[in-house]
């Protein structure tokens, strides 16, 4: 072999060795980023399942949410129905203030309409009763005076029965009136 042949084979050999080294080289960091490409993978698998957990945290958030929002929709339709049930009861206690105050209205005018009557039907007796009092007045004085007459004449008729001097002086006018009775 000679010096040639001897330098090729070297350099084929070197180079041999050199692809054995750098393939060697490059499996073996190709299988160190294989294991840190499945380290990696491992870790992405980690956060994806991190990831598909926070999602359904979320998604539990969300459904109590609607829960609540349910919750807040039922509470304001309660409120609703308490304040149209309110409204109701407003009505109803206006109505009653408002019929009371009819009612005393018309107790109002019922009363002054009963004193009116009974201020005029106590006139109109007290009137009859001033009438017939008067009358009576009247009617007690003419027999008085009429009684009056008759004991005078009598009175006069006896002293002069018995001859005696008259008593009383009548005069003309009041044996007048007793000779027409």
């Amino acid at each position: 072999m000679d010096v040639l042949t001897t330098t090729l084979v070297a350099i084929y050999g070197a180079l041999v060795a050199a692809v054995i080294v750098a393939s060697t080289t490059f499996w073996v960091r190709l299988t160190g980023i294989a294991k840190d490409q499945g380290a990696l993978q491992g870790q992405l698998n980690g956060i994806q399942r991190q990831l598909e957990q926070i999602n359904e945290n979320f998604t539990r958030i969300d459904g109590n949410f609607a829960r609540v929002d349910g919750n807040f929709a039922r509470v304001d339709g309660e409120i609703g129905r308490l304040n149209g049930e309110i409204g109701r009861l407003d009505k109803k206690i206006d109505d009653r203030f408002d019929l009371l105050d009819r009612k005393i209205d018309n107790l109002r005018e019922e009363t002054r309409r009963n004193t009116d009557s009974l201020r005029e039907e106590m006139q109109r007796n007290t009137d009859g009763l001033r009438e017939e009092m008067q009358r009576n007045t009247d009617s007690l004085r003419e027999e008085m005076r009429h009684n009056t007459d008759r004991i005078m004449m009598a009175l006069i008729n006896h002293s002069h029965q018995d001859g005696s001097p008259p008593v009383f002086t009548v005069p003309p006018e009041a044996e007048t009136m007793a000779a027409n009775d």
